[in-house]
């Protein structure tokens, strides 16, 4: 097709083909479950990450603790980086999306920055997520339980 990019990505929701799951009848007839690390191919289409490449600087980091996922634009807002967007990739990566180049570079060198991410990755094709994170939201149950 074209304008098609394809990337490797682990899906967060169910409905993946990672590895055989490990049920109830499985664990009763001894069966083991072998997990495969291979990561799942999605196509990309339209506006999405890889297509926008050639024109935003971006890079894909890999965050020091997941907990800090959901409030990241705040923290790098704080930080003084207003003008960028950020996409969960998937386990701990993330893609951040910056309008200059130089915003990039002064991104990647800042050492508040590096309190927040343990690695820099290149944007390319073919990236692969191979950890997985289960978010869960529990409605009704307090903070200290």
């Amino acid at each position: 097709m074209h304008g098609e990019t394809q990337v490797h990505v682990n899906t967060v929701s169910g409905g993946s083909k990672i590895s055989q799951k490990l049920t109830y009848a499985n664990v009763v007839k001894g069966d083991t479950v072998k997990p495969n690390k291979a990561g799942i191919l999605l196509n990309l289409e339209g506006k999405d990450i890889v297509n926008d490449l050639a024109l935003k600087p971006s890079v894909f980091c890999q965050v020091r603790s997941v907990r800090s996922i959901p409030k990241l634009l705040l923290l790098l807002k704080e930080e003084g980086f207003h003008d960028i967007q950020i996409k969960y990739l998937g386990g701990d990566w993330v893609y951040v999306d910056f309008e200059s180049d130089l915003v990039c570079t002064k991104f990647k060198k800042s050492s508040s920055v590096g309190a927040y991410f343990s690695n820099f990755r290149p944007v390319v094709n073919g990236f692969k997520v191979l950890k997985r994170v289960v978010w869960i939201e529990i409605l009704g149950l307090p903070c200290c339980a």
